[in-house]
């Protein structure tokens, strides 16, 4: 949880958990694209989106904090944002406010 000033502090080379509950169309043809995203993740061309199952989605993403890769920016920012994909042309169709944090590392 962010501290009062919106700042999350985190320990370094650790596995955190981010977890979202959501709501869907529930449609097999759309997905959900990556709901947590941060400048220290290493660059990837995955399409990690999970498929709408149902109405009702858990989605919980790895958010590792080890140091090799944090140490390779200097702009430490969390970023939570919901976006809804078609899954076979991989195209964006509706996407809602994010919500982007500081982030400070403690040792």
């Amino acid at each position: 949880m962010p501290g009062p000033d919106g700042t999350l502090t985190l320990s370094l080379d650790r596995m955190y958990t981010g977890r979202a509950y959501l709501r869907t169309s529930g449609r097999a043809d759309r997905c959900i694209y990556r709901v947590f995203s941060y400048t220290w993740d290493p660059p990837s061309r995955q399409f990690n989106c999970w498929p709408e199952t149902g109405e009702h989605m858990t989605i919980d993403e790895g958010i590792p904090t080890w140091r090799g890769d944090v140490s390779r920016v200097t702009d430490y920012r969390l970023t939570i944002s919901v976006a809804e994909y078609d899954s076979e042309q991989r195209t964006e169709l509706s996407r809602y406010t994010p919500h982007t944090y500081t982030v400070v590392f403690r040792p």
